[in-house]
């Protein structure tokens, strides 16, 4: 019941907040084409930055690794009730396990995209995990890049991520990058190194000072 409960207040209050926010989406073709067409992508993001997303990305059917806390229950539960396809695992009890799974089942599907905060669940912040790596070479899907500005956002400046969320009636700006696939000839860290130099170039073409 208190679970229930817990739920449904969450529920609310994010949508109410959400109802609030002027939204700006820069780039939305990057993604409505790749959603329209029906082609799996890799949706990449920050974790502190995902609040936004996940009411924003909630239409295009992504699966996504949730952890297997009771805080992950919770979160299952929401995501799940937002047409999300999730995915338990974590870092430290079955994280690749679950990772494998989840590349098993997008297989299953023609249309399988994935939503992954890349430096999540633990961090360190702004340093991608070589899972969505690993998840791209064994699909075949394409990076989507994607960066999320709150102007005049709360920022929770004690967690590792610094995770954000907007205030109410503030601007949130959601920046699309065109999907792309890393060349053959490049390792892990050459796709990381590049990766990072597109989400910095991302971040800066929204001012928010």
């Amino acid at each position: 019941m208190k679970t229930f409960l817990m739920l449904n207040l969450f529920r609310l209050i994010t949508w109410l907040l959400w109802k609030t926010v002027r939204l700006e989406v820069i780039g939305r073709d990057f993604r409505d084409d790749l959603i329209t067409s029906k082609k799996s992508f890799i949706l990449c993001f920050w974790h502190g930055e995902q609040f936004a997303l996940t009411r924003y990305m909630s239409d295009a059917g992504l699966f996504i690794l949730t952890s297997l806390s009771k805080d992950g229950e919770l979160q299952t539960r929401f995501l799940n009730g937002l047409g999300y396809r999730c995915v338990r695992g974590s870092s430290s009890r079955g994280g690749m396990k679950a990772l494998l799974k989840l590349i098993k089942l997008t297989k299953q599907y023609d249309y399988s995209p994935v939503a992954m905060a890349v430096d999540g669940p633990r961090g360190p912040i702004y340093k991608p995990k070589e899972g969505f790596i690993l998840l791209a070479k064994k699909t075949g899907m394409p990076f989507l890049p994607v960066r999320v500005k709150y102007h005049n956002g709360h920022t929770f400046s004690k967690a590792w991520d610094k995770y954000q969320i907007p205030k109410p009636f503030s601007k949130v700006s959601i920046i699309f990058s065109e999907s792309y696939v890393p060349s053959d000839n490049m390792n892990n860290e050459d796709i990381i190194n590049d990766f990072n130099i597109r989400m910095e170039k991302l971040g800066e073409e929204v001012d928010i000072s």
